[in-house]
């Protein structure tokens, strides 16, 4: 096969049962689409904190990570006066106004 076959070829679907949602280790390890569903925000804003270096991260295999205990930590020092639970809480309260 040539570089020419190669190149408008796409990956094969994923087959019926195999997971498509965002990817998590046993709940530990998320991507940038689960750290959005868990703490708010967007899939892009999660890429640009961590390009500016704006919230704890790792690059596991190319691929952008977050461990979520590093976010819990990091949240709850930087979020004064407020936890995590009372944050999303009020994340929620804003979103169905």
């Amino acid at each position: 096969m040539n570089a020419e076959d190669r190149a408008g070829r796409k990956p094969p679907r994923k087959q019926k049962g195999q997971c498509t949602g965002p990817r998590r280790l046993a709940g530990e390890v998320l991507d940038a689409a689960a750290a959005a569903k868990h703490y708010g925000g967007t899939e892009r804003l999660w890429y640009s904190r961590a390009a500016r270096r704006l919230v704890p991260f790792r690059k596991w295999g190319g691929r952008l990570v977050f461990l979520r205990s590093e976010l819990d930590r990091f949240f709850s020092e930087s979020l004064s006066g407020c936890s995590i639970e009372e944050a999303q809480a009020n994340d929620m309260a804003r979103r169905k106004e």
